[in-house]
């Protein structure tokens, strides 16, 4: 009995933590639908399979090996010898589209492409090894001619992973200097800091914890120190990240199509987006006359401004795309917050 109850009474601090603290995050971020959150475990599930497949396309076949390995590995054998051999490997499996699908639930309002973040793809992939390696043993064992093609295709997978892999940090460097500048030093500085929530975070992609107000307290406070010549057009950029950001959960309620570039006045709660692929240029300037210049990816997802009113010039790439102008008189609009 004591043996059952161990696991159980370990996951208490757990459920402690959640019951605490961990839930506040879930309660902050806006509600998804559930295509929304089938919509990002769909995708990460597709970028698993094309990580480890490496080779355009290779990812649909590594999905059909699976399900003929594993068909050819089981198929004829007793239930009972089935359950035992396939529990663990099916189970891992299970878990993997689990992982997806409750990450989905806490993440579908951030940024674009977080989906596609690396510490859920390798998750991912690390759960599905053993199905691979199932399907693989069975296919290879009934059919000796496929050893060469899957060799080959287990190089082509080894050989791209390892080229992503790098000894240099991505984040590093001249990166992580110039980021610091902007995020810690710059940002909590600029006027229009003061007029967004508090609880906003501006960059949920490599600083999800850090939000405004954190920010502006540690400058009241004396700990972050002022950054050094910073130039008109760079604080305009540091102005214009504090207060447009990418919201998928976000709906407009009235949008204008026209044809970009696009100069425009956004207000609170205002929007613009680019309908389809591409990219959205957004240029703005503050009130010295000085212009920042920030990039947005398309997929019909909403720049939302948090404050304003901004001027701002809207640019698509390629050029010629229509983009879209939103609740111009502005709206309400709620800060997503959480990792």
């Amino acid at each position: 009995m004591w043996r059952c109850s161990t696991p159980h009474l370990s996951e208490l601090p757990t459920l402690g933590w959640y019951a605490a603290i961990g839930h506040q995050a879930y309660e902050e971020q806006d509600v998804s639908t559930p295509l929304d959150a089938l919509a990002f475990a769909r995708t990460t599930i597709g970028a698993t399979f094309g990580g480890l497949a490496q080779v355009p396309g290779l990812g649909w076949a590594l999905g059909g090996l699976i399900v003929a390995g594993l068909v050819l590995a089981w198929s004829g054998r007793p239930l009972g010898q089935v359950r035992r051999v396939a529990a663990a490997p099916v189970a891992l499996a299970a878990g993997a589209f689990v992982f997806a699908l409750t990450t989905a639930f806490g993440r579908v309002g951030f940024p674009p492409g977080i989906e596609r973040s690396t510490r859920y793809v390798h998750v991912v992939g690390a759960l599905l090894l053993p199905v691979i390696a199932v399907a693989a043993d069975a296919v290879m064992r009934r059919w000796r001619m496929s050893v060469p093609i899957l060799l080959v295709a287990l190089t082509a997978s080894l050989v791209g992973n390892i080229r992503d892999f790098s000894n240099e940090r991505l984040h590093s460097g001249k990166f992580l200097e110039s980021y610091r500048r902007m995020m810690l030093t710059t940002m909590p500085r600029v006027p229009l800091a003061d007029e967004v929530p508090r609880n906003l975070r501006p960059d949920r992609g490599l600083a999800p914890f850090v939000s405004v107000g954190w920010l502006r307290d540690g400058v009241e406070a004396g700990q972050i120190p002022p950054p050094d010549d910073v130039t008109p057009e760079e604080r305009a950029t540091a102005e214009a990240r504090v207060v447009l950001h990418q919201l998928s959960s976000h709906h407009p309620v009235h949008c204008e199509t026209v044809a970009g570039p696009v100069p425009t006045t956004l207000r609170r709660g205002s929007s613009v987006r680019l309908p389809g692929e591409g990219q959205l240029w957004v240029g703005y300037t503050d009130s010295t006359g000085a212009t920042g210049l920030i990039t947005f990816p398309g997929h019909s997802v909403p720049v939302v401004a948090y404050a304003g009113p901004l001027k701002v010039n809207v640019a698509p790439s390629p050029e010629g795309r229509p983009v879209q102008v939103c609740d111009v008189d502005g709206r309400p609009v709620i800060a997503p917050s959480g990792p």
